[in-house]
C-alpha cells in the first residue's frame, strides 16, 4: 500500500522507507506489549528470576496442558509428529503414574490418537469435565493423570515478548542515531532489514509457540528471516549503486 501511495504521488520510495523505518520498529515494540498482555509469542520453560507465568485459558497455559507439561512430561512441538513422550520430569505426576520417555501414546481416555495434535482436545475435555486423563501407550503401559486440582497458572517461561520489545526499541534508537550518518537514501531501511532478521532468528530459538515449518527444523519466522537476509543483499547492491546524497533536506536551525 505504501509503494502504491508513493508511486501515485511521485515520492522518493527509498527516502520514504528510511523515514518510516524507525517508526515501524517502535510500533513493533508496542505490539509486543500487546503480545505479552494476550500471552502469545511465548518462550520455553525458564527458571531465571525474570521468568513469568500466565493464567488459565492463556495460549501458554493451553499449550502446556496440551503437551503434558503441567503433569511433568513433554511431547514434540510439531503437531503432526507422532505422540511420543520426549521427556518425563523425575518425581513429577507423569513419572509417578508410570509414563516413561519414548512411550508412544495411542489413546487418551479411550480416543485413538495418531499425532501430537490429536492429544490436546481429549486432554482439554478431561480438564473441563474434571475427570482423570488416562493415557494408553503402545507398550501396553497405562498412566492415569489427575485433573483436580489444576495449577492456576502456567509453568514459568521466558518473557520473549519483553525480549522482542526491547530488541525492537534498541534497533529503533540505533537507527535514529545512524540517521545523520547515512550517505544514500535507503541505507536506514536496508540496515533494518539486515539487523532485524538476525535478532529475530536468535529470539525464535527460545520461543516455543511455533513449530518447524516448510520441511525444515526452523520456525516459519526463522525461514522468513533467512529469506529477508538473502533479499537485503540485493537491496544493498541497489542502494550502494545510487549517487551519494539524500533528497531529504536537513532542518535549518536558527544561529
Amino acid at each position: 500500500g505504501m509503494v502504491v501511495f508513493v508511486r501515485k504521488h511521485r515520492l522518493p520510495v527509498l527516502a520514504i522507507c528510511d523515514l518510516l523505518t524507525p517508526g515501524l520498529l517502535l510500533g513493533l515494540a508496542l505490539g509486543r506489549v500487546g503480545c505479552l498482555a494476550h500471552g502469545c509469542c511465548f518462550g520455553g520453560p525458564c527458571d531465571l528470576p525474570w521468568a513469568i507465568t500466565f493464567p488459565e485459558d492463556s495460549p501458554v497455559y493451553e499449550r502446556q496442558l496440551a503437551r503434558g507439561q503441567l503433569w511433568g512430561f513433554t511431547l514434540p512441538g510439531d503437531r503432526k509428529a507422532a505422540p511420543v513422550v520426549a521427556s518425563v520430569e523425575p518425581d513429577g505426576a507423569a513419572d509417578k503414574a508410570g509414563l516413561r520417555p519414548g512411550d508412544r501414546i495411542t489413546r487418551v481416555n479411550g480416543r485413538i490418537v495418531r499425532a501430537v495434535g490429536d492429544v490436546s482436545e481429549p486432554m482439554h475435555v478431561a480438564v473441563v469435565e474434571d475427570v482423570p486423563i488416562v493415557l494408553d501407550t503402545a507398550k501396553g503401559r497405562r498412566a492415569t493423570l489427575q485433573t483436580h486440582p489444576m495449577p492456576p497458572r502456567s509453568l514459568p517461561v521466558h518473557p520473549t515478548q519483553i525480549y522482542s520489545a526491547i530488541n525492537a526499541t534498541v534497533l529503533c534508537l540505533f537507527l535514529l542515531a545512524y540517521w545523520p550518518f547515512r550517505r544514500r537514501d535507503g541505507e536506514v531501511f536496508a540496515l533494518m532489514l539486515t539487523l532485524y532478521p538476525i535478532t529475530r532468528f536468535l529470539l525464535e530459538a527460545i520461543r516455543t509457540d511455533e513449530g518447524a515449518s516448510l520441511g525444515t527444523s526452523l520456525s516459519i519466522s526463522q525461514n522468513i528471516s533467512l529469506i529477508a537476509l538473502a533479499g537485503v543483499v540485493v537491496l544493498w547492491v541497489y542502494v550502494l549503486k545510487q549517487p551519494r546524497g539524500t533528497v531529504l533536506t536537513p532542518v535549518l536551525r536558527d544561529p
